[in-house]
């Protein structure tokens, strides 16, 4: 018997049937032989080391309905620890034990359990996520969970069952170090999110000063959010980039500045587009700048001097003309604009103001059906900006869609059914008393979605998705 067989055959050891050895002085002598006995092994794999192996968790299979469920196996693939990751999840493990089950039986009832309790109905979905440290042990994991609740890959049952195999903990740091474009960092934060639509690995590292963190696709390693702050000493070098002071230098070298004239409201390393960059942020007397560079050689990749690009010498030099043109006759050129008579609309705003060192008229006005904004140049008169949307009156009845049928547009665009959600709600948004569509708003797990939804045609405005 090797070392992993004998580690297994012990693994199936009950750990009430060691407790009770100790405790129970009624029975009879050969039950107490053999729970000496399996003592007997426990002690010797306790001098081997083997306590470690038994009781260290080496693998977590997320199983997620609503109720949201971690379970822990050890070495040899036994559960060694079972929580719920949210309320539902707790609720679900309240009373049941898993002592003595393999991992498949813990599933297989945990799913069982999902259903008496209502959490999972025919139109449901299971999505089981596997998370190793071994590429070896995730390939095992993910056949075994297929061949046991899907066939062919497909759905077994009244709900639907997706196994997800997960990257392992080393591959994900791996692509987390090779987009930033690191080859060694300090590791000190690691968590799975997994939900239906998408299972995410959240991670945070430093490396030379700097803290890195990031979001990532926890299948394909895609990385979907990232961020970064310098945590060094002033003057430290990060690796092979510039450091804060270094690229402070370079932005007031190009501005022709120094040091003592400005002061600096931001100085962070950043990822844009494949490289790292400082972005960076400063005030004189007379002005705001705004530059972005390569933190690699210094490159001014972008700047900017209070809202125009380009030189900043010209930029000094160049005065605001004055507006030339009336209120009146700004919102008359407006109107031409958009064809339409005074008689015929309301003006909510009139407004003059500066965009890139010009004097602009910025004019809001609303029709029965429309709402309009537009930017009209003070001197010259002309349209700069133009943005029209149909709207409806507060308490104007037209056809149009429902609060559900916004929430079924919301649910279907996410990926996510209505069994997923914790919550799920739906109001009128308005703007300037017209309504602008319909605001659905839902959670699942920590995760809160926020949808915009055209009101007449169900278009979809604006997306918020918010990870706790």
């Amino acid at each position: 018997m090797n070392n992993e067989q004998l580690l297994t055959a012990i693994g199936e050891i009950d750990e009430e049937l060691i407790t009770g050895a100790a405790n129970d002085t009624t029975i009879r002598k050969n039950h107490i032989l053999a729970r000496l006995g399996a003592l007997a092994a426990c002690l010797m794999l306790l001098v081997a080391g083997g306590y470690q192996t038994l009781f260290k968790p080496v693998a977590t299979v997320y199983v997620t309905i609503n109720p949201s469920v971690s379970m822990e196996l050890n070495r040899v693939g036994r559960v060694i620890g079972l929580s719920g990751l949210n309320e539902d999840g707790v609720t679900l493990l309240t009373g049941y034990t898993y002592r003595g089950k393999d991992r498949l039986q813990v599933t297989e009832e945990l799913i069982a359990r999902a259903e008496e309790q209502g959490f999972l109905t025919e139109a449901g979905q299971v999505t089981i996520s596997i998370e190793t440290g071994s590429e070896t042990s995730t390939e095992k994991y993910n056949t075994e969970f297929l061949n046991a609740f899907t066939t062919d890959g497909a759905q077994t049952g009244d709900a639907g069952i997706t196994v997800r195999k997960l990257l392992t903990i080393q591959q994900a740091r791996d692509a987390a170090l090779s987009y930033f474009g690191l080859t060694s960092a300090k590791f000190h934060g690691f968590e799975c999110e997994a939900e239906h639509a998408r299972t995410v690995y959240e991670l945070e590292f430093t490396s030379g000063g700097v803290a890195y963190e990031c979001t990532m696709d926890a299948v394909t390693g895609e990385i979907l959010e990232s961020g970064t702050e310098n945590k060094g000493v002033s003057g430290t070098n990060t690796g092979d980039l510039l450091s804060a002071d270094a690229a402070k230098t370079a932005a007031l070298n190009h501005a022709g500045l120094s040091a003592g004239e400005v002061t600096f409201t931001k100085c962070e390393l950043d990822r844009e587009d494949g490289r790292s960059v400082y972005e960076l942020k400063f005030t004189t007397a007379s002005g705001k700048y705004e530059y972005t560079l390569d933190a690699a050689d210094g490159t001014v990749l972008d700047f900017d001097y209070d809202g125009v690009k380009g030189d900043k010498e010209q930029q000094k030099d160049q005065t605001v003309p004055s507006a030339s043109l009336t209120p009146e006759q700004a919102k008359t050129a407006a109107l031409n604009y958009a064809g339409l008579d005074a008689s015929a609309v309301t003006f909510t705003k009139t407004e003059l103001d500066e965009h890139d060192r010009r004097p602009v008229y910025e004019l809001e006005f609303t029709t029965d059906a429309r709402k309009y904004e537009c930017d009209v140049d003070a001197v010259t008169g002309e349209v700069t900006e133009f943005e029209s949307k149909a709207v409806r009156s507060a308490g104007q009845t037209a056809a149009g869609i429902t609060g559900e049928e916004a929430e079924d547009i919301a649910l279907t665009a996410a990926g996510i059914t209505r069994s997923d959600v914790k919550y799920i709600h739906s109001h009128e948004e308005y703007d300037d008393g017209f309504v602008e569509g319909w605001c659905v708003e839902f959670g699942v797990g920590s995760t809160k979605y926020e949808y915009l939804i055209h009101i007449d045609t169900g278009e979809i405005l604006e997306v918020s998705v918010d990870r706790h």
